[in-house]
C-alpha cells in the first residue's frame, strides 16, 4: 500500500487565546531543560526510560529524511541504549522524522 505523510500540526498560543510574555516562556522552557540536564547527570538511564515512556514514534509507519538527503520509509522499532529511533533495524542519530499514514 501506499502511504502519505502526515500533515504537520502545530499549536499557536495567540490563536488558541493564549497570552503569554516570550521571556516567561523562554524561563520556563530553560528551567525545565536545566532540571532534566541535572537529571541526565545524575540518573541517565531513568531519563532514557522516560523518553522511552513518552516517544509516540515506536510502533508507527515513518519516513525519514537525513541531513545528507537520504530519505527512506520504515518502521520505528524502539529507541536505543543510546536514545537514537531505530527503524527497521537501523538507529537513526540525526534526521526528520515524519509520521505516515496508509493511504
Amino acid at each position: 500500500p501506499s502511504r502519505i505523510a502526515e500533515p504537520m500540526i502545530t499549536t499557536s498560543l495567540a490563536i488558541a487565546g493564549a497570552h503569554m510574555d516570550r521571556t516567561t516562556v523562554f524561563g520556563e522552557v530553560a528551567h525545565a531543560l536545566a532540571h532534566t540536564l541535572a537529571a541526565l547527570a545524575d540518573d541517565p538511564k531513568a531519563v532514557l526510560e522516560r523518553y522511552r515512556g513518552a516517544c509516540t514514534t515506536v510502533g508507527r509507519d515513518v519516513e525519514v529524511h537525513l541531513p545528507g538527503g537520504e530519505v527512506f520509509s520504515g518502521r520505528a522499532d524502539q529507541v536505543d541504549d543510546r536514545g537514537r529511533l531505530v527503524v527497521d533495524g537501523s538507529a537513526v542519530g540525526a534526521g526528520d522524522v515524519v509520521h505516515v499514514r496508509p493511504t
